[in-house]
């Protein structure tokens, strides 16, 4: 018989196929070393007993609970408090339906997140140093709302961010998006088109990890044109030694109250390299992925 295995890139991952319970130690390896199953009734004692076998080959742990209620309230809370004991790296629900979507609602329980009060660098930092209990795998910076394209580099805190975990060798990835410039710096931001959004940063997040460097680097900047294309339509693309935002001149002001530059768009096309990552976002409007390092010694020096 023909081996064919299916695998679907989703919010969460799909496999079937002949064989894959043993290779599952393959599939969840690029999440971490501690995983939890949700595993249904009629599967339960034979599944577990050889995935436990099969992580403890790999020097991996791997726990187990049984699905044989309905998905309710209780349930998730109860499988919650046992999985929590393990601070586990990734879930995965197996058998059904219903096994597979408490496996979804357990995760998305688990999930803790924090506020910063300060630069996404020192959010890195907090994060790195304070509250994961192990070094991370990668570094997601954004979804920003406005390019980060060209020289304008310098003054993105969603690049800086991925840039601050290049200092503890955390990979990372900067999103972002076109915005108009009133919404920015705003509070208020207009719905984007997630779906497609969600699908590009899935792709990129699982090459990475899968590749571990892209174009020899292991930080991308990726900026996303207004209509968002598959995620499999892009550019390599290099940083454009032109400004794309410039600040304007402010007019006499009072320096005691707080005070945001204008900003304006000012590139000039004719002038754009065809690698440039403005031109593939603004003129090709397509998908920019512009590899960076930290490293910003003049090259003939390095």
């Amino acid at each position: 018989m023909t081996r064919k295995s299916r695998a679907w890139g989703s919010p969460s991952r799909y496999i079937q196929g002949m064989g894959e319970i043993q290779r599952l130690p393959e599939h969840t390896a690029k999440f971490g070393d501690r995983v939890g199953a949700v595993i249904d009734v009629f599967f339960f004692v034979s599944y577990t007993k050889i995935l436990k076998n099969r992580y403890e080959e790999r020097e991996q742990s791997f726990h187990s609970v049984k699905y044989e209620e309905e998905v309710t309230i209780q349930y998730i809370e109860s499988v919650v408090e046992i999985m929590k004991k393990y601070s586990l790296d990734v879930i995965v629900g197996i058998g059904g339906e219903k096994s597979i979507d408490s496996a979804k609602s357990v995760a998305a329980k688990m999930q803790e997140g924090y506020g910063i009060y300060g630069s996404p660098a020192y959010a890195v930092d907090h994060g790195v140093l304070e509250l994961a209990e192990r070094k991370p795998d990668i570094c997601l910076s954004g979804i920003n709302y406005g390019e980060n394209l060209g020289t304008n580099l310098t003054c993105s805190g969603t690049v800086g961010a991925i840039l601050e975990a290049s200092t503890h060798q955390i990979p990372g990835i900067a999103f972002s998006i076109p915005a108009e410039i009133s919404i920015q710096r705003s509070r208020k931001y207009p719905e984007m088109n997630w779906e497609a959004i969600k699908k590009v940063v899935y792709y990129w997040t699982d090459r990475l990890l899968s590749e571990t460097e892209i174009s020899g680097s292991k930080w991308l900047n990726i900026n996303m044109p207004g209509t968002i294309p598959p995620p499999q339509e892009y550019r390599f693309t290099k940083q454009s030694m032109q400004n794309y935002f410039v600040f304007r001149k402010p007019l006499k002001r009072d320096f005691s109250k707080q005070y945001d530059f204008t900003t304006v768009i000012n590139y000039e096309k004719n002038k754009l390299d065809e690698r440039d990552d403005i031109y593939a976002v603004c003129v090709q409007k397509i998908t920019s992925v512009t590899p960076i390092v930290h490293d910003l010694t003049e090259p003939k020096l390095r």
